[in-house]
């Protein structure tokens, strides 16, 4: 049969690709979790949740840190991650184990899915006395459950104090990663970690983070509600036009 010279299979295919379009996100880009730890008393839940997403603890793996005080120029409470002296280059960092991380993920059966767009955070460091040299740095990297945390996201980021004095604390700009690319769009759950690592050993120095927040976008899931409604088109469509031909 040629679905070209065949008008009601033409409309079956016309409201089949409605049926698809009217799936595809239209909103903008909105904050799906976000972690600031609190404003009153220290925190692991999140203090954002958009409709939709599972409302989640976060964890902080490793010894040392996780505390939470209070942070001059941002919300009340940061977290301080494990002690900067643990180790000084990005592969030292994975291997320790030492990181902050934390989980999206849809409501159980709630047919959606996420497209996500960007995951930023604020990052310093502090120190409870006196640093060692005139320039020590605190970096920051961030991985993913979808490749099983092999990669970098983005860029390292970098903080650094040039003083060599106690320094409380001093925050880097806010650090954003595009989630833009593939593995990211039309997941159901994605777990990502916040390592971090320092530019020499000082054991009283320790890093900061604060406001980490994912953004992106809910979207129905392909389903099979999805290919029974166009099963339901077909098979109306097909009907009418066993009719139309045994009426002739």
């Amino acid at each position: 049969m040629n679905i070209l010279s065949n008008p009601s299979l033409l409309r079956i295919v016309f409201c089949a690709a409605l049926i698809a379009l009217s799936g595809l996100p239209s909103a903008s880009a909105a904050v799906l979790l976000q972690y600031g730890f609190g404003t009153s008393a220290g925190t692991y839940d999140p203090t954002t949740v958009a409709t939709g997403i599972q409302s989640l603890s976060s964890t902080r793996n490793g010894s040392g840190g996780g505390a939470f005080s209070s942070s001059a120029g941002l919300p009340a409470y940061s977290l301080i991650l494990p002690a900067l002296n643990a180790t000084t280059t990005e592969s030292g960092a994975v291997s320790s184990g030492d990181y902050f991380e934390f989980t999206v993920r849809v409501n159980a059966g709630s047919g959606q899915q996420f497209n996500l767009s960007n995951l930023s955070f604020d990052y310093g460091l502090g120190t409870g006395g006196t640093y060692p040299n005139s320039s020590f740095a605190a970096s920051f990297f961030v991985r993913s459950s979808l490749d099983s945390y092999a990669t970098t996201l983005g860029s390292i980021y970098s903080v650094e104090t040039t003083d060599g004095a106690s320094v409380s604390q001093k925050w880097g700009t806010t650090a954003s990663i595009s989630l833009s690319a593939s593995p990211f769009q039309g997941a159901s759950e994605v777990t990502f970690r916040i390592y971090n690592y320092n530019s020499a050993s000082v054991a009283s120095a320790f890093a900061r983070l604060d406001n980490v927040t994912v953004q992106g976008v809910l979207i129905p899931e392909p389903s099979a509600g999805f290919l029974l409604g166009i099963g339901m088109l077909a098979f109306l469509g097909l009907r009418r036009e066993g009719r139309r031909s045994a009426a002739k």
